[in-house]
């Protein structure tokens, strides 16, 4: 769970329910969660994924838990939230972005739509976690295009960003040089 509108993590959280608690092919998922900081509710996923799938393991982990460890064990993100799914992307992990059609939402992730899953419902998230599952050509493409889209979001992914910057900002003494929008009280 990764957003922290309440009324949005519920109904992903129902999603999710009925997308794993029908799990035919193989071994059931193994489900691991964080909640988002500004809405922990770890006994509300424990009972509702309890309830709804109870042969699925599932493990939730408190807000303490740095997200990136988490992705480095997983195969798959289901969130909410654009920071998370961007988070999954640079960590090689699939994101399948939960989408509730009945808000306005604004997220980074409508930006990399090759590279995500959107779902909507249990149905379409039950396709997705399939889809992942098994690999192939479909998965292969969404990784190779999140790399490209990540480039794109954030140039070069090496560390060096506030290097850079500083860099930049030390080869003119007018920093609004090769700019457009920069603000005359800045200059």
């Amino acid at each position: 769970v990764s957003a922290s509108k309440r009324a949005d993590n519920l109904s992903m959280l129902k999603a999710f329910g009925s997308a794993v608690a029908d799990w035919q092919e193989g071994a059931p998922p193994i489900v691991i969660a964080k909640c988002h900081p500004f809405d922990p509710m770890e006994d509300l996923i424990r009972e509702a994924l309890a309830e709804a799938a109870p042969d699925v393991y599932t493990k939730v982990f408190g807000t303490d838990v740095p997200l990136d460890e988490l992705l480095s064990t997983a195969d798959v993100m289901v969130g909410n939230s654009s920071a998370s799914g961007l988070e999954a992307l640079a960590a090689g992990v699939v994101p399948l972005f939960f989408h509730n059609p009945y808000v306005y939402d604004v997220s980074a992730l409508y930006s990399v739509t090759d590279a995500v899953f959107i779902v909507s419902d249990d149905r379409e998230l039950s396709s997705a976690l399939r889809t992942v599952r098994s690999g192939g050509d479909e998965v292969r493409k969404r990784r190779q295009a999140a790399q490209e889209r990540l480039r794109y979001l954030f140039h070069e992914l090496d560390g060096e960003a506030e290097r850079r910057f500083f860099d930049f900002l030390g080869e003119t003494d007018d920093p609004s040089e090769g700019m457009t929008g920069w603000p005359a009280s800045l200059s």
